[in-house]
């Protein structure tokens, strides 16, 4: 039962129940397993041979899971996951979410792209072509292909690979014609353009931070940059390597990988779990929800610590704590202390003891003691 286990999740063909997909998913997928030849290989195989129509153009994408677990688990464990298979058709033209891509230069010897609403920002650079940034009807895939120093931009994939011949009738994409057998070639997917249309840049080096991307309208850019030199409106979507040097206006909905060098601004609803270099500038205006670390320097606390203060307070609290000071405290407490302090008072009590002093103190009671010691 302690045995570990292996088990593919392929799901139900759930979306045959769909006649809407009756147009592409023809049949019911076939699931093959089990050894093959054992007696030339040792292997098992999970095989599913989905029958779905895909045109060019469409794109298939199906989700599937590989478990592992202990063996006597794995039936429980593997059902768990069925209802999380899925599988959808994609016809060309059906993307919801695409940007407009467009190609910018000053010359035909480099260029760069932006998309949506964003200008390019160089000076002097001209929109040479206009895409999209998912398959539509019409459109050609574009791309930006090196290999060693000769370079190319089309729809091409292979217009760098050696001349199929008869002889070999292969072709190998993989191989730069007329270079040194160790050159890969290099591709880069720039989007979808109507053939043609980017000839101009057919020679073209692509530098992907040819634009500086200004944005019209707002600065937000979709990944952070290593550094900015000034803060963006908005926050990055996703985590910087390093924390800016500038604060944004609003804070990041991810915190960085790293400690920032001072504290934010404003107070954050929780203390950070790590210590700053520098302190805050003041304590926050409302609770937090975790108590800090460090007590702050400045103003009081509404609540009493669980352990008393390094440092004299310049007023007691109005609760005593758990544990006692070490040296008394200036003013006298408005509650007495549960436990008595180490050292004597510089001031005695205005009210009478319950039991005479072990230790004579500085000074002389205000009055005499209403109660009589034997």
């Amino acid at each position: 039962d302690d045995n570990r286990a292996l088990a593919f999740v392929h799901g139900t063909d759930e979306e045959r129940q769909d006649p809407q997909n009756d147009k592409w998913l023809r049949a019911d997928s076939r699931i093959r397993y089990g050894v093959a030849s054992p007696n030339d290989r040792d292997s098992t195989f999970f095989v599913v041979n989905v029958r779905a129509t895909i045109k060019p153009g469409d794109a298939y994408l199906k989700r599937q899971y590989l478990v592992i677990d202990r063996l006597a688990d794995m039936d429980a464990r593997a059902s768990e996951w069925v209802n999380e298979t899925y599988q959808d058709l994609i016809h060309l033209g059906d993307h919801a979410n695409s940007q407009s891509v467009q190609l910018y230069s000053i010359d035909n010897s480099m260029f760069g792209a932006n998309i949506a609403d964003y200008s390019c920002g160089r000076e002097g650079a001209v929109q040479r072509c206009e895409g999209s940034s998912v398959p539509k009807p019409n459109l050609s895939k574009l791309f930006s292909i090196q290999c060693g120093t000769s370079l190319y931009v089309g729809s091409d994939l292979y217009h760098f690979a050696p001349t199929v011949t008869s002889d070999t009738n292969f072709t190998r994409s993989y191989v730069c014609d007329g270079e040194d057998p160790s050159t890969r070639p290099k591709w880069k997917l720039l989007g979808y353009f109507a053939a043609g249309s980017c000839d101009y840049l057919s020679g073209a080096n692509y530098d992907s931070e040819y634009c500086p991307n200004l944005a019209l309208g707002q600065s937000q850019t979709y990944s952070p940059s290593s550094q900015t030199y000034s803060p963006s409106s908005l926050p990055s979507q996703y985590i910087s390597d390093l924390p800016s040097n500038i604060p944004t206006i609003e804070p990041s909905s991810v915190p960085t990988l790293l400690e920032s060098s001072e504290p934010s601004i404003e107070s954050t609803n929780e203390p950070s779990s790590l210590f700053s270099k520098k302190p805050s500038m003041g304590p926050s205006t409302y609770f937090t929800s975790k108590p800090s670390m460090i007590p702050s320097s400045l103003g009081k606390t509404f609540q009493p610590s669980s352990f008393p203060s390094q440092n004299i307070s310049e007023k007691p609290s109005k609760t005593p704590t758990k544990n006692p000071s070490e040296p008394p405290s200036f003013i006298p407490s408005v509650l007495p202390s549960s436990i008595p302090t180490l050292m004597t008072s510089a001031i005695p009590n205005t009210e009478p003891s319950l039991g005479p002093s072990i230790l004579v103190s500085d000074s002389l009671s205000i009055g005499p003691s209403c109660f009589a010691f034997l």
